[in-house]
């Protein structure tokens, strides 16, 4: 009696148990366009067994989510029909020219105080309470098996528009108690040595039913406890289900950073300096002599990248080499600089040819191709 007692102090402190479990189908056929005369149907299968009400057992309809684009939403009746054929309108003719101009997601969900009448166009607000009502009354008593089909008709030709997607989302009322569950807290680790990725292992999740006892988690996303994480966050699922049915979910995050730092290998090269410029400009991959990063360089920098004449000789460069964390490592390396550029000498007093010339003096005449000296 004492360890149970442990337990359920230990579940209300950690606050990681999520009961009630929700589950997603999507619409098949999208995306599709909306353009008449031809109109949008789209068919999510639900797989469950139950009906829509407030029992024990049964199930509710959380969320109706669409990603939805149209030149004039105005023009649009969007309505979903259950798989016994009941439909109900979620919004009929409302927003205006420019209100999914560019795509929007609209849920149509009861816990929502929007009323989609009230949408006069621009972007749309998140959650809307569907036009005809509260989609749970509405459809109250109604077998969920089966496919929950979203029409959309467009009624006006001459603009079109596109569904992306579409998606119901069901909740099951639980049966007694749904079951508790704590997962480990959220972790970090550093990447491996020589590795981009971090060997993390993790207790599995503690769950626990008031009417059946301790139950088993089970792992539902993410790697499993000893596996190679790579870097950045990775969220770890578990679910335990009771004997009622009654299903709870919890989730921690694994973080691993690259906190190694690349190594860079240099290498000495020789540059000419350009005849005309009297420049010479060097690229880092010239220096880099084959550097590497356990998760790959991103940027190699020079501190010096151009020399001139007063560099002729030896310098010193250094190469940067970063890589994706930040972790950066630098190395040296020796850039001679030679002027292979021979220089142009003209003497004074030397004897020059002069063709079709004369000189300032009047006393003297020069004549073609004569040498003066």
């Amino acid at each position: 009696m004492k360890k149970i007692t442990y337990l359920l102090v230990f579940f209300v402190t950690c606050c990681l148990w999520q009961s009630n479990a929700q589950i997603t189908y999507d619409g098949s056929g999208n995306p599709q366009p909306i353009d008449p005369p031809l109109n949008v149907s789209s068919p999510a299968n639900v797989s469950e067994i139950g009906v829509i009400g407030t029992n024990p057992g049964d199930y509710s309809i959380d969320n109706v989510a669409m990603d939805i684009q149209h030149a004039w939403a105005n023009d649009l009746n969007i309505q979903l029909e259950s798989p016994t054929g009941t439909i109900v309108n979620l919004s009929l003719g409302n927003g205006g020219s420019s209100g999914l101009v560019n795509p929007a997601t609209l849920n149509f969900t009861d816990a929502s105080s929007n009323s989609v009448t009230s949408w006069t166009g621009g972007a749309p607000a998140a959650d809307y309470q569907a036009e005809q009502g509260l989609l749970n009354t509405l459809f109250a008593g109604e077998t969920v098996n089966g496919d929950w089909t979203l029409l959309i008709e467009d009624t006006f030709s001459g603009d079109s528009g596109t569904l992306n997607s579409y998606s119901i989302t069901l909740s099951r009322v639980p049966i007694g108690n749904a079951p508790s569950i704590a997962c480990p807290g959220d972790t970090s680790a550093d990447t491996d040595p020589g590795e981009c990725t971090a060997v993390v292992n993790f207790a599995d999740a503690i769950a626990f039913d008031i009417e059946d006892g301790p139950l088993t988690a089970t792992q539902t996303g993410g790697p499993t406890s000893g596996s190679a994480f790579p870097t950045g966050d990775t969220t770890v699922t578990y679910s335990v289900t009771d004997s009622d049915g009654n299903t709870s979910t919890c989730s921690f995050i694994v973080t691993v950073t690259d906190t190694e730092a690349p190594e860079a290998v240099c290498q000495n090269i020789t540059v000419e300096l350009d005849p005309v410029t009297g420049m010479a400009m060097i690229m880092p991959s010239e220096i880099d002599n084959g550097s590497t990063d356990n998760c790959g360089i991103v940027s190699y920098t020079l501190d010096v990248n151009s020399f001139g004449c007063g560099n002729v000789g030896d310098n010193t460069v250094t190469l940067t080499v970063t890589d994706e964390e930040g972790n950066s490592t630098d190395c040296t390396a020796t850039v001679t600089v030679v002027d292979n550029t021979a220089p142009v000498i003209t003497c004074i007093g030397e004897p020059a040819t002069l063709s079709g010339s004369t000189t300032d003096s009047p006393a003297l005449d020069i004549v073609d191709n004569t040498t003066v000296s």
